[in-house]
């Protein structure tokens, strides 16, 4: 008959007796319908406060009910049958000292309050040290914590945990935690807590969802818990929580998974960074997304994305700005390898101090500084990586000792140079790389040590850009040591305030492709710089064009071989030849030099042209004219042969007044120069690309040109004997057939000279097209020019630019999107109408949408085709996308066609639409005492609004004030206490509570309250 008739907070019933476990299935029936009902069965049996023998909670027995803290002894196994219910009549708890094991699929086994939608109105289970959980299909609910354990064996399987005030488990110490096919829904804290760093056990195929936190936080060298399969969905933070709180996070051989959600680095507080010890190694699966602080690495860090997995390293989205976060530091011996990373928005990105690095097919993005740092004696191997928008270089090489290589890069649009190095390492940089809207586009080459060039051969790739060594403040010579040997190839311009060869010196270009020695700073002043010095050195010059320095090309002691050199526009000599220097010439140009075109001093004998003897390689064929003092200034007592040779004059008599020798001074040698060479051979005229903005690496600006624009097409003449072109003519085709007017002749439009460059130029006017190319031909009086403009070249692109309007359709004709205002929740629908006049069908049509002025999470958004209309005529594009968070949003669409991005009404961004607010305004309140001095407030927002913080005693009266009216915006909030009262005096221990109060714009009020226990 009854066996209780009233029940704590609820009415009073008549309650019969059934069958054993009858009564307890009505029970769960009655629940299903009445959740909120305080139900205290009529038949249960009351556990004692101390469990020291091993027993069986039968179903026949069920309910079990906590009407206090029970205790399950160590060593002690209570062995529980499926459908079994614990129920806590009070804020009690189950202490599992020893085994509480069972369950199975049958029905489940049930451990929670009287109130079955009560949240945090028991304690739950703690798993002392000793302890062992191990529960199959088991519901955990109403608890402060579902299970707390300090290091005892958690093991779940099939198991929900829900309606928690804290954490579904909150884990410290040794724990031995196993969780397969499990539930952790909609509690307050952490569906999953692991605090520290000894735990150890596996988490597979479980499911996190609508909890008031992380879904998961524990330490970093805990995440490779997480095995396959785990879903996160609705959590109020949608990211992996990891502690980096210790001093070396990572200290043996760990792999983080690939997770559905973000990775947050530097959850739960301490320094945020993520430190990977000496010993230690962490791999990081494909797909995986990680927000950062900071990463330093002294062991070995993996990143291993993919083509269709990527991995991307950045700061959260709410902070997508550069030196956002610090970057990766790799220190001296460790090890960093990543493939297929996105990393953005760091100080520098990555740092490699001393370290072994290995990067590929990786986008290095809008940094604050650099996107790579590379210092100390590291090794590098950097290939297919995009260096994108960084604030300063690309890519730095600035580490002594530095090795490796720097292979099919792209360096586009940074705010400096794309890539700085040390002249010492200048040799890492290899072939295929891209340079393209760099703020400087020449690559840095910092000098200035003695000597630059310690040791060992140095031979440079030829890059699309010039060398620039004027980035060290203190520096610009080159100085290559005599231990070390440097090759430059062909087509190579060094920009430099001197070039100092105390070794070898190997110049490999051509006539065809030569290489152009300048002064740093586009001086065009004679004396810039100090020119090519061999002091002692050796080597060879072919195809060198040296202009603006003191003297072109000194030599001290030192008889290289030079071919198809130009010494042109010296402050005082072309070649001046010193101390015992006998180097060989031909066809080599000494014109426009402000003293002589070659000085002998010394016991100097250079070979200027010898066609007395056998050998072939010495027969002259050089050119000597407009020199300011003598063509040739013999200071010697010895002869100098010059056969062979061109003048200014082929009249033999002006020949020698143009020269001093023996004729001048009878102590001086002679020079013998006859006979002349009167038809010119190897001094071709160069065409170049003249340099400045847009004609660098090309000659036609702009390189994208709309319909009936004209593009303007440049190239610079260059004749070391100073000789006239006969034409200069620029092609045009279209795919393989000439244009209109094609070939077209060019003017001069700068007043150099032809011996220093003079550039040329012609605008053309062409239809729609993509498929043009174009190049250069010009020709002295005898020979026609070389140089790479005389190959094709692509361009220009002639293109209309698409235009993106709004839909003429019934709520979108002013702002693309409807409806324009809804709560949380709804679908808005955007459109836009891109047309393209030249028919292109768009490369991609996006939506970017920003809330309170920041784009959303995987905005922008690719838009779908709507109907059959061709470009030309306008097509409509559509998406589809809901909006939680209520505030206000605007939109913008963007399009291009490949070539040229979209115009129009419809790429300006636009307010709208506006959400209002659906459900609370705080969600997810939960208090934590992180420090005995510091209380720590967290929720979430869903729309802005004003915010105050009371802290009240149990009899509700307000004790202090955290805050008062204070705005926060939607998404994650924390507000802090310093345990102060509003007297002053520090707050005793006890228990408190915080009362949050909130007002949305709309004038929507909420409170939301937690207990505060002090200790």
């Amino acid at each position: 008959m009854a066996a209780n008739d009233t029940m704590r907070g609820a009415p009073l019933f008549r309650v019969y007796r059934l069958a054993p476990g009858g009564f307890a299935a009505m029970l769960r029936l009655l629940s299903l319908f009445l959740p909120g009902l305080l139900i205290v069965p009529a038949y249960a049996t009351d556990l004692p406060s101390d469990i020291s023998s091993d027993t069986t909670w039968s179903l026949a027995g069920s309910p079990y009910t906590l009407q206090t803290s029970t205790t399950i002894r160590a060593g002690v196994t209570v062995t529980v049958e499926p459908g079994v219910e614990i129920i806590a009549a009070g804020d009690y708890r189950l202490f599992v000292n020893g085994t509480l094991s069972g369950g199975d699929a049958t029905a489940p086994i049930v451990l929670r309050y009287t109130d079955a939608a009560a949240r945090g109105a028991w304690e739950g289970l703690y798993v002392a040290t000793t302890g062992h959980l191990r529960l199959t299909n088991a519901t955990f609910a109403n608890g402060v914590y579902g299970v707390m354990t300090a290091g005892g064996e958690v093991s779940l399987t099939s198991c929900r945990l829900s309606l928690m005030s804290g954490d579904a488990i909150y884990a410290w110490g040794p724990t031995a935690l196993t969780c397969t096919d499990c539930e952790f829904r909609d509690c307050t804290g952490r569906g999953l807590y692991v605090e520290g760093y000894q735990a150890g056990g596996s988490v597979t195929s479980c499911t996190f969802a609508d909890n008031g936190s992380y879904p998961v936080q524990v330490k970093a060298t805990l995440l490779e818990m997480l095995g396959n399969g785990n879903s996160f969905t609705g959590n109020a933070i949608q990211r992996v929580g990891v502690s980096c709180s210790l001093t070396d996070d990572i200290t043996d051989s760990d792999a983080w998974p690939s997770l559905p959600v973000p990775i947050e680095l530097g959850a739960g507080g301490g320094d945020q960074v993520l430190a990977i010890a000496s010993g230690g190694q962490l791999t990081i699966a494909a797909g995986n997304t990680v927000y950062a602080t900071q990463v330093d690495c002294r062991g070995r860090l993996e990143v291993t994305g993919s083509t269709d997995q990527p991995c991307l390293i950045g700061p959260a989205p709410d902070s997508l700005t550069p030196g956002a976060w610090e970057g990766l530091l790799l220190y001296t011996g460790s090890v960093g390898s990543f493939s297929h990373v996105s990393l953005a928005y760091a100080g520098t990105g990555l740092t490699a101090d001393g370290a072994t690095l290995s990067l590929q097919g990786s986008t290095i993005e809008s940094c604050e500084y650099d996107g790579v740092r590379v210092t100390g004696a590291s090794a590098v191997t950097i290939a297919d990586t995009i260096f994108r928008g960084n604030g300063r270089c690309g890519l730095r090489l600035e580490g002594s000792g530095t090795t490796g290589t720097v292979q099919g890069c792209q360096f586009l649009t940074n705010g400096s140079y794309p890539l700085w190095a040390l002249a010492a390492n200048v040799r890492c940089v290899q072939g295929d790389n891209v340079y393209t809207g760099n703020a400087v586009q020449r690559i840095g080459v910092s000098c200035g040590g003695t000597p630059d060039l310690s040791s060992g051969d140095h031979a440079w790739v030829k890059q699309s850009l010039p060398l620039d060594c004027s980035v060290n403040p203190t520096g610009g010579v080159l100085n290559v040591g005599s231990g070390a040997a440097l090759t430059i190839p062909a087509g190579v311009t060094v920009y430099l305030a001197g070039l100092d060869v105390y070794g070898r010196l190997t110049v490999a270009g051509s006539a065809a492709e030569p290489c152009l020695f300048l002064p740093t700073g586009d001086s065009a002043t004679p004396g810039a710089w100090s020119g090519l010095r061999y002091l002692g050195g050796t080597g060879s010059l072919t195809g060198a064009v040296v202009r603006y320095g003191a003297n072109g090309l000194s030599l001290l002691n030192a008889s290289p071989a030079i071919s198809d050199c130009a010494f042109c526009d010296s402050q005082y000599d072309g070649m001046a030849c010193t101390g015992a220097s006998a180097p060989v010439v031909t066809h080599t140009g000494f014109v426009g030099n402000g003293r002589h075109g070659v000085y002998v001093a010394d016991t100097a004998q250079p070979n200027l042209g010898n066609i007395g003897n056998a050998a072939v390689d010495d027969d002259g064929q050089n050119s000597l004219s407009g020199n300011g003092g003598y063509e040739i200034y013999n200071g010697t007592t010895g002869d100098i042969r010059a056969q062979n040779c061109t003048w200014s004059s082929t009249d033999l008599a002006v020949i020698g007044t143009r020269i001093y020798d023996h004729a001048d001074l009878s102590s001086r040698g002679t020079v013998i120069f006859q006979p002349i060479q009167t038809t010119p051979t190897g001094t071709a005229p160069v065409l170049s690309w003249t340099g400045g903005t847009g004609y660098t690496d090309d000659g036609v600006e702009p390189t994208v040109v709309t319909p009936g624009n004209t593009s303007w097409f440049r190239v610079k003449y260059t004749d070391a004997q100073g000789d006239a072109p006969r034409y200069v003519r620029l092609y045009v085709l279209d795919g393989t057939t000439p244009v209109d007017g094609s070939p077209f002749s060019m003017a001069l439009v700068s007043s150099a000279s032809y011996a220093g460059g003079a550039v040329f130029a012609r605008d053309v006017a062409l239809p729609v097209g993509r498929n043009y190319c174009y190049w250069f031909a010009a020709a002295d009086a005898t020979q026609a020019a070389t140089g790479a403009p005389t190959s094709p070249q692509g361009g220009p692109l002639v293109n209309t630019a698409p235009t993106l309007t709004y839909s003429a359709e019934s709520g979108y004709g002013t702002d693309g999107v409807a409806p324009n205002t809804g709560p949380a929740g709804t679908g808005f629908v955007f459109r836009c109408v891109y047309t393209d006049a030249d028919g292109d069908e768009p490369t991609a049509v996006r939506c970017r949408i920003k809330y309170s002025g920041v784009e959303i999470a995987g905005s922008p958004f690719a838009m779908t085709a709507v109907g059959e209309s061709a470009a030309a005529e306008g097509r409509t594009y559509e998406l589809t996308w809901t909006l939680g968070d209520a505030g206000s949003y605007s939109t913008v669409f963007e399009a291009d066609d490949g070539v040229s991005a979209a115009t129009g009404a419809a790429t300006q961004e636009l307010a709208g639409p506006s959400v209002t607010l659906v459900g609370p305004l705080v969600v997810g309140l939960t208090v934590l005492q992180v420090r005995s001095d510091l209380v720590q407030a967290q929720w979430r927002q869903s729309a802005p609004g004003e915010v105050s913080i009371d802290i009240r005693n149990l009899a509700g009266r307000t004790v202090a004030r955290v805050c008062r009216n204070v705005t926060y915006s939607s998404g994650d909030a924390i507000a802090q206490w310093p345990r102060t009262l509003s007297s002053g005096v520090r707050a005793p221990g006890g228990t408190y509570l915080l009362v949050l109060e909130a007002a949305a714009a709309d004038g929507t009020r909420w409170r939301a309250m937690a207990p505060l226990p002090l200790r």
